[in-house]
Order: structure tokens, then C-alpha cells, then sequence
């Protein structure tokens, strides 16, 4: 019988929804696990592109005479007037002003923001916040043209008025959205719309597969505040050190990575905040690309004692350390994005002192930069935008209860493929369990990392510990693993080999009812991207189990 056929639950990632990551076996629904993450976040897409939440903030993007739209002045204002320039329905505006006394305004709270709107027309039409402070007046032609005024200051509304001479204009589709450029447009009515990697959407990850892994991280937190906008004052430019924005496709697909232009001993370096006066580990990360120095560098620094940096070949994909005298357990590497893109990551354990700066330079001519993050953890994980503040992604979670039916009661095997990203990232990091969901701690079976380079095979029955089986780890990358656990007679096999046994007898009190592809509360978050999870309700055969995790 073929392996799929004996397995009960089947899950390789591929189908998702909001909430829900659907599994192949059974398709009934049984076999789907639920999945919930409680903020925004960023995967790379199968184009290969890091898609982001992305937010249209105002209200009836495209009702012009809706309420929410204040009256200023006697702007006329015609619907259905033309064809819009997107899709080509017939729901674009006429917008007629006789100068800049005749308004449309949106009152909104908000700062660091991009407001975009499509025209055109004749005359000149003007887009604005509310104080005026920052405006785009537009000259119309006859062709449609997305025009973009960005508000770096805090605002109390938007609006499209008229210009000197006043306008007859076509417009459609308004968005305000974070950041300093305008992206694909996010239709709305009565709410604010969010798209992309919302709260609660699994992430199929494709960084460097053309088959996705189901992301499932921990909470991290950007403490860099301007992690994209390098021109911002945040970022304190040193003797000479420039940086011109948006000056080339990113990794994201949008125009918004930055040039910095650096010589030896420039950089541009932004203060990630005050911390305890004990030894932290942090890892730094940075998109960056060629353009005509090769040589790019991320450097820590207290500005007090010592610093530590990474050096990046951009041209070779090497990377270099250089350990300060107070800086300790000192790492990089290079990931690469294609098109030319490498993500520079360096990590590192700081000094006992309370600052703490991150700085930027390449030597001797410019490169791009793009998504600078600096997160409190020994390995870097996927990308948080920030645009003023240090932005906060919650955990993921991938769990069912009520699967009784489908896990081996009294023998079984549990089956998991997965990339993960750090070996000795410190605590229990439990990547796949079984329990009992009114006492998960008395009858369960686990597959566990241990912070010093062990995956652990656990079982506990009737509340005592069974057996306890271990492998050592020599570096993070892809596992195969597969703990086929039966009274007497239990294994556990790693990429085709077998690594440990157990003759340990058990008898479970209550029924494995769950299964969760993290940890139960108060376990460490596993920062795993899974490939496959499969449940057979037998203990497979030491032949099985081989070809299992050497398929």
C-alpha cells in the first residue's frame, strides 16, 4: 500500500484561505487546520516579489458625492463620465472648479502618508492636505496620469481642489495609503480596505522554491522606524553621506528603494533605541544591490566603546565580520533575491551599555537599499515595513482540535518537512505536536528543538514523561523527520536515517484530540517554514520511515 494511502492526515501547503489552511487528505474539511495571526505581515510571493499588507485609509475611494466627501466652495461634480483608466469601466468623474476655492475634502487623521488620485482634463487641478503645507498642482492633458503628493507631517485631511485657473478635470479612484509612494489601487466604500497579507491569511512562502512552505514565525518587532524611507531625518546622514529616494524597482515590485552614496568613513545611522543594560542579541538586516560600488556594509555600534559590522560583496555574494572588542557570537550572510538583490544579515550580541545605532555605507560610490529591520533575535525573519514607528508582527498559529479520528491512539507516526532558520535560537521550540486539549501536558507526542542543537522525539502519558528520544543538529536547513511512536517499539528517523530508538512502554489516559504546528502556551515559537505534515495512525515500518524522509 502506498504511503499516501495509509496516511490519515495529509497537509502540504498549497490551498489557503482567511483562517484556514486546507489539507489534501482527508477533503472533507476534517483535516484543515486553523490558522490566525492577529497583525499584518510580508511574504515572498510566487513571483518572487515581498508582498506586504497594503491599506487604502480613506473611505468611498471612488464616490465623489458621498457624504464623507465635504463640500467647499460649488465644485460640480458628474458621474459615470467617463471610462476609467484601469479597468475600463464607465465610473470615472467630472470634476469642474473654478480655482482653488472649490474642494473636495476627506478629513482623516494621519502623517507619513501617500495620497494619489488618476486624471485628467483641462486646466490645472491641485491635490493637498488640509493645511495646504503639502500640495501637487497638475497641468491635465487628455491622457490619464496618477498624480502623488506625499505628506511626510502629521494631517487632518486630503483634498482635490481646483487649481489657480481653475479645471475641468477627469478623476478617479483616490487612495491615502503609508509611505511615500502611491501602489495598486484598493477600491472602498464604508471602511478603510486592506489587501495583501492581512490579519489572519497564511503565508505560502516561495523564497527560493517554485513550491510553497507554510511560514510560521514568532513575534517580532522592527525597531528601525523608517525602515524604507532612508532620506527621512531619522536616518542622520554623516559627512556628506546622500541618499535620493525612489529610484529603483525594490524587491516588493514598486519603485522605493533608495540610492546612498557613501565614500569611505560616510554613513547614514539612526538610533534603534535604548535597552537593558545586559547582553542582547540582535539581528540587523538590509536589502541592498549594485550600482557602482560593490562593497556594502551594516554596522552596530553603542557610541560609546565599540562596534561591530558585516561587509557585503554585492558582486560576489560574500560576506565578512569585523567583531568589536565588547561585541561577542558575531555572524553574517547574504540571502539572494534575485534581479540583483541580496538581503545583508548580520547578527550579533551587544555590550552592556543602554544605546544602541545601526549604520549604513558602502565605500567609494553608491549602491540600493531597500527594508532595513533590526529585531531582537539570533536569526532574521521575514520583512516588517515600518513608516514613523517600530511595527509589531504577531505570531502565527496552525492548529486543529476535534482530530481524534485522524491520530493514532495507541501507535502512530508523525511526519514533518521543514526549513528552519536557526539552530541554537535559544529555548524549546516545539515544531509539531499532538495532545489532549482539555490536558495537554499529561498526554501528548512532540517533535521539539532543544537550544543546543538537539531534535527531540517527546512523549508523555498520564501526565508522566515516557521517553525521551534525541539527534543532534548540525546546521540549520531542510529536515525530513519522522517519530513513529508504539508501545515498546518506538523510533525516530532524520533525512533517511534512523537516530534514535525506544523500547519505553506507554499507555495514554485520554485521547489525542489535536495538533498544532507551533508551540502550546508558553513553549518558544518554532520560526519554521513547513513543507509537508503528515499523520499515519500506524507506527510505519523502519523501511517506510526510511523512505519517508528520503523521498
Amino acid at each position: 500500500m502506498a504511503l499516501y494511502d495509509k496516511a490519515s492526515l495529509v497537509l502540504i501547503p498549497s490551498g489557503t484561505k482567511e483562517g484556514t489552511i486546507f489539507s489534501q487528505k482527508p477533503t472533507n474539511g476534517d483535516g484543515d487546520l486553523t490558522f490566525s495571526r492577529s497583525t499584518g505581515a510580508t511574504r515572498v510571493n510566487a513571483d518572487g516579489l515581498i508582498e506586504k499588507e497594503r491599506t487604502n485609509l480613506l473611505t468611498y475611494s471612488n464616490d465623489f458625492t458621498n457624504a464623507v466627501w465635504i463640500v467647499i466652495g460649488t465644485p460640480t461634480l458628474t458621474a459615470n463620465y467617463d471610462t476609467n483608466p484601469l479597468t475600463g469601466a464607465n465610473d470615472a468623474w467630472r470634476f469642474v472648479a473654478a480655482g482653488t476655492g472649490d474642494r473636495r475634502v476627506q478629513n482623516i487623521n494621519g502623517s507619513n502618508s501617500a495620497f494619489s488620485l488618476y486624471v485628467k482634463g483641462t486646466g490645472q487641478i491641485q491635490i493637498r492636505d488640509n493645511s495646504a503645507a503639502y500640495l501637487l498642482n497638475v497641468t491635465l492633458t487628455s491622457s490619464w496620469q496618477r498624480v502623488v503628493v506625499f505628506i511626510p507631517a502629521a494631517f487632518t485631511g486630503v483634498q482635490i481642489t481646483g487649481g489657480s485657473g481653475g479645471c475641468d478635470a477627469t478623476i478617479y479612484a483616490a487612495q491615502l495609503e503609508a509611505g511615500d509612494i502611491a501602489t495598486d489601487y484598493i477600491p472602498t466604500t464604508t471602511t478603510a480596505v486592506s489587501v495583501g497579507i492581512t490579519d489572519n491569511v497564511p503565508r505560502l512562502d516561495y523564497t527560493d522554491s517554485s513550491c510553497p512552505s507554510l511560514l510560521l514565525e514568532p513575534q517580532r518587532t522592527n525597531l528601525v522606524t523608517y525602515s524604507e524611507q532612508f532620506d527621512n531625518a531619522y536616518w542622520t546622514k554623516y559627512a556628506g553621506a546622500t541618499v535620493t529616494a525612489n529610484t529603483l524597482t525594490s524587491p516588493d515590485g514598486y519603485t522605493n528603494a533608495d540610492t546612498l552614496n557613501t565614500t569611505s568613513g560616510q554613513e547614514i545611522y539612526a538610533n534603534m533605541g535604548s535597552k537593558a543594560a545586559s547582553a542582547i542579541t540582535y539581528t540587523f538586516s538590509c536589502f541592498a544591490k549594485y550600482n557602482n560600488a560593490a562593497i556594502f556594509k551594516i554596522v552596530a555600534s553603542d557610541f560609546t566603546t565599540s562596534s561591530t559590522s558585516g561587509t557585503f560583496n554585492l558582486q560576489t555574494g560574500e560576506a565578512t565580520l569585523s567583531q568589536g572588542a565588547t561585541w561577542s557570537d558575531t555572524s553574517v550572510k547574504m540571502e539572494n533575491y534575485g534581479n540583483g538583490w541580496y538581503r545583508c544579515i548580520m547578527t550579533t550580541t551587544s555590550p552592556t551599555t543602554t544605546g544602541l545605532y545601526a549604520s549604513l555605507l558602502s565605500t567609494n560610490g553608491s549602491v540600493y537599499i531597500y527594508g532595513m529591520q533590526c529585531e531582537q533575535s539570533a536569526y532574521a525573519t521575514s520583512y516588517i515595513p515600518t513608516y514613523g514607528t517600530s511595527v509589531t508582527r504577531n505570531a502565527d498559529s496552525a492548529s486543529k482540535t476535534g482530530v481524534s479520528s485522524l491520530i493514532g491512539q495507541t501507535e502512530g507516526t508523525l511526519f514533518l518537512e521543514f526549513d528552519f532558520q536557526q539552530i541554537n535560537a535559544g529555548g524549546y521550540r516545539i515544531i509539531a505536536y499532538l495532545y489532549n486539549n482539555s490536558a495537554p501536558t499529561s498526554n501528548r507526542v512532540r517533535i521539539e528543538m532543544e537550544p543546543t542543537n538537539k531534535i527531540w522525539a517527546v512523549l508523555n502519558s498520564s501526565g508522566v514523561q515516557t521517553f525521551l528520544i534525541q539527534s543532534n543538529i548540525q546546521d540549520a536547513g531542510n529536515l525530513k523527520i519522522a517519530f513513529a511512536y508504539k508501545s515498546g517499539d518506538s523510533v525516530l528517523y532524520i533525512n533517511g536515517l534512523q537516530v534514535g530508538t525506544s523500547s519505553s512502554t506507554f499507555s495514554f489516559s485520554a485521547n489525542l484530540d489535536s495538533t498544532s504546528l507551533v508551540s502550546y502556551t508558553g513553549g518558544n515559537q518554532s520560526g519554521n517554514g513547513v513543507n509537508e505534515f503528515i499523520l499515519f495512525q500506524t507506527r510505519l515500518s523502519n523501511e517506510e520511515l526510511e523512505a519517508l524522509t528520503t523521498l
